[in-house]
């Protein structure tokens, strides 16, 4: 990417802010720190984290411990079994998976009963 284009990104980001429009960064699923470092720079509100990342439970502290000083709200995906949720909870992050809900069709939402 061309700083050109790079800085064309933020000044749209910025003008889209001013509607108070939230940006998600959905299924974050780099492993190189240069381009984790690039999306500190753009103003995102929530980042998701790819569900490929529970397999490496250092990387994802570190991870997540970057993103909690950086974004509003972060959301860990693929959390499939109660050992899972128990582990992740600790982090204070948003989580998802099947084990949580299985996915709904937007009718039946608001009957999603959270746990937390």
């Amino acid at each position: 990417m061309t700083l050109e284009s790079y800085n064309k990104i933020i000044f749209n980001i910025q003008r889209i802010k001013q509607f108070d429009i939230l940006l998600w960064l959905d299924d974050y699923s780099h492993y190189s720190p240069d381009k984790a470092a690039s999306l500190m720079l753009i103003e995102w509100d929530c980042i998701k984290i790819d569900k490929k990342h529970l397999k490496d439970e250092e990387y994802l502290k570190v991870l997540i411990n970057l993103f909690l000083k950086r974004f509003r709200y972060i959301v860990v995906e693929g959390i499939e079994n109660e050992s899972q949720l128990k582990k992740f909870t600790q982090f204070h992050v948003l989580l998802q998976g099947y084990y949580i809900s299985k996915p709904l069709p937007i009718s039946q939402i608001s009957t999603l009963k959270y746990h937390l």
